[in-house]
Formats: C-alpha cells, sequence, structure tokens
C-alpha cells in the first residue's frame, strides 16, 4: 500500500527504468503497455493492470469512499502511461493543476498560430461540469490534448480523489485556465501626488509638533 505521492513515483519510476536500457526495461516496457491498456475502459476492469496497480492501493480515509479510491489509482495509471510527455520527461515544476496544464497549451499553440482556445475552452467546461460517472471520459480526451504539455500528477490525483467535494476542485482549475491577474500600470502611469498634499503634510506635521 503507498500513498498518493508514493503511487505517482511509482509510475515514473517505471519510466525511468524503461528509458535506462538496463535490466529492467524490459519489465517496465511490458508493465507500461499493460497500464495503458486500461485507458478509454471502466477503472478497475482490465484484469492486466490489476497486477501492477492493486499492491499500489490504499486504504481510504474515513471521508473517502474504497471504490472511488481504487477507480482513481486506476484511472490515474491508465493516463500516465499513455501520456508521452510523462513518459519521456522528468518534471520538477509542472503546472500547478489541470486547468494550468490545459492553459499551457493553449497559449502553446496559439504561439504557433493554431487557434484551439474556444475549442478547448468548450471541452474544458464539460469536464467541469460533469460528474463522477462522466469524468473518466472527459478526463482522457484532457489529458489527450496535453500529450506534449507537463502534467503534475500528484495533484490530480489528489484533485479526482476531491471531485465531489463542492466543487472546490473545478473552481480551482477554472481560475488556473480562465483568470488573468489586472494589468500592471506602467511607470508613467503611476500614481503622482495629488494637489493639496504637502500642505496636509505639513499640517499634521505642525500637529505633531
Amino acid at each position: 500500500m503507498s500513498s498518493n505521492s508514493e503511487f505517482i513515483r511509482y509510475l515514473y519510476d517505471l519510466t525511468h527504468d524503461e528509458r535506462s536500457d538496463g535490466k529492467g526495461a524490459a519489465s517496465a516496457r511490458a508493465a507500461l503497455a499493460g497500464l495503458r491498456r486500461g485507458r478509454g475502459k471502466v477503472p478497475g476492469t482490465v484484469v492486466e493492470m490489476y497486477s501492477l496497480v492493486v499492491p499500489e492501493l490504499r486504504q481510504a480515509k474515513p471521508w473517502e469512499q474504497q471504490a472511488w479510491v481504487d477507480e482513481t489509482y486506476f484511472l490515474i495509471a491508465a493516463l500516465f502511461a499513455g501520456h508521452r510527455f510523462s513518459r519521456e520527461h522528468d518534471i520538477e515544476r509542472p503546472p500547478p493543476n489541470l486547468g494550468a496544464s490545459l492553459r499551457k497549451f493553449v497559449e502553446d499553440e496559439e504561439e504557433k498560430h493554431h487557434p484551439v482556445g474556444e475549442s478547448t475552452g468548450k471541452r474544458f467546461a464539460a469536464l467541469l461540469e460533469c460528474d463522477r460517472n462522466e469524468l473518466p471520459v472527459h478526463l482522457r480526451h484532457a489529458v489527450n490534448l496535453l500529450n506534449d504539455t507537463p502534467i503534475d500528477w500528484a495533484t490530480l490525483l489528489d484533485d479526482i480523489l476531491r471531485w465531489d467535494a463542492e466543487k472546490r476542485t473545478q473552481l480551482r482549475w477554472a481560475k488556473a485556465y480562465w483568470y488573468r491577474p489586472p494589468a500592471k500600470p506602467k511607470d508613467d502611469e503611476s500614481e503622482t501626488e495629488r494637489p493639496g498634499d504637502d500642505a496636509a503634510l505639513a499640517v499634521l506635521e505642525q500637529e505633531g509638533d
């Protein structure tokens, strides 16, 4: 049994072994191929994944449902194994959540003059609106878009486990994707002293005396 972060470390270790060309490369490659067979399937129903995921499952916390924890682990394992960027790179500081990863994807594509913002926004809105039963399908579509974009898998796992917790996950993702902070004023537009400020300051100094 592992924690959420240990489970993600386990998945990354498989990718490291696959790329190493060492003794464990062949078995790691086979393991990742087995995990990928779970993509598009109901989480927890692909027998080939059992020996790879079941030993890493953890006990549900008092406020969690064990079935949902198990399904989420199977879902994340399948999506991770099919994500090209994660198999080929070690990520130290990926975008903080899936909404931020999708925003990075849109910005990168639009820099290449590929206008994907509208279609991605609609797909993202459908993901945010879906319930747990629909989540595996919508999440798979989102991760497919991000094949060349980094994902914080530990945060994604945590977020999916809390999917029904008063829409807090969905709101954080939405802010990361759509929120733009107000533009800072330029230096020449910074506040200047208002007329009368010097006089008011002189009065205050006199009162202090």
